[in-house]
């Protein structure tokens, strides 16, 4: 992917949960970091 993203806009939450169970915290930081690892920001 290859999307314009603030660098401010990491510090916010990129990972919201719509599933039928709660995930852990360690199970939303990794789904978070996997996001932040995908983004390719524009500087």
């Amino acid at each position: 992917m290859n999307i314009p993203f603030d660098q401010k806009a990491l510090n916010k939450k990129l990972v919201y949960n719509f599933s039928h169970r709660n995930l852990t915290d360690i199970e939303e930081k990794l789904l978070a970091n996997g996001w932040k690892f995908a983004l390719k920001l524009k500087k």
